[in-house]
């Protein structure tokens, strides 16, 4: 009887998964990339999410081999200059960043560099520089959740996936809100 008991806790226990963040934790995930033509050196910088948690983005992102990542100041505003050849991607991700989302009990106060004045909230610049083909394919990620119990929480979402032309460019994100 004992030992089914503890068979019966155990199964419970897990069954409940993992415990709900904190009201100052979050979840992020930021992905981006772009497609170029082998061989053809392209840079495309993105918007970042402003403020100290640039520093750990930055620390934190896995990039694709021989490719580079690095906070760059534009006439837009600050963004991630994603630099290589070919195909590239950079990307981080993070369960529970502690101390830079606010807290609450809300969606995380999350936002984006590189905003078109007088726009909605989907609005942003992207700039490509590079060689071959007037245009480059890139694709855009940011998530930031947080999960702090029922009734308690929420997202806030960009992505795009696209062509965008040389310099800079004014692009329309896909951009959903939900709160728990």
């Amino acid at each position: 009887m004992i030992r089914v008991g503890a068979a019966l806790t155990a199964a419970l226990a897990v069954g409940c998964g993992p415990a709900p963040q904190a009201k100052d934790e979050a979840a992020v995930v930021y992905r981006v990339s772009f497609d170029a033509e082998a061989g053809v050196s392209t840079k495309v910088v993105y918007p970042v999410p402003p403020g100290d948690f640039q520093a750990v983005l930055v620390a934190g992102l896995t990039v694709t081999d021989g490719a580079t990542a690095a906070i760059e100041n534009t006439t837009e505003g600050v963004g991630l200059a994603l630099s290589g050849k070919g195909k590239v991607e950079a990307s981080y991700s993070n369960k529970k960043a502690k101390g830079y989302f606010g807290t609450g009990d809300d969606a995380p106060d999350a936002t984006l560099t590189m905003d078109v004045a007088n726009a909605g909230t989907e609005q942003r610049y992207f700039r490509v520089n590079k060689g071959g083909s007037s245009v480059a394919p890139v694709t855009f990620e940011y998530t930031v959740s947080r999960d702090c119990g029922s009734g308690c929480g929420g997202t806030r979402a960009w992505t795009f996936s696209g062509s965008v032309g040389l310099g800079r460019q004014q692009v329309e994100l896909k951009y959903a809100e939900e709160t728990r």
